[in-house]
């Protein structure tokens, strides 16, 4: 994205007002519990486990995605496409 863009996009929402509802939106789609396949652990977000892990929140966030298979040689997964899947087995091999 050219700086054009990004001022472009920054000056039509200057004083923009968010009402509570969309603001709590927003605040869920950042804090989805994510799990790391390798071990089981779950993750309250993408920039929790990055710095738990020592790992990448964009690389974390594109696995979660779908556009990574893995990154830093870990899977990962959001919790609930987990438990919609049915398939809890990494969690019940790893104690959690």
């Amino acid at each position: 994205m050219s700086e054009k863009t990004k001022k472009h996009l920054r000056d039509l929402n200057k004083g923009k007002k968010y009402s509570k509802e969309v603001k709590k939106k927003q605040t869920i789609a950042h804090t989805e519990k994510i799990v790391c396949l390798e071990t089981g652990k779950i993750y309250d977000g993408c920039r929790e486990a990055a710095r738990l892990t020592g790992g990448d929140k964009d690389g974390i966030r594109l696995c979660i995605k779908g556009v990574y298979k893995q990154t830093h040689g870990t899977h990962w997964v959001k919790l609930d496409d987990l438990i919609k899947g049915g398939d809890l087995s990494c969690l019940k091999k790893n104690n959690v």
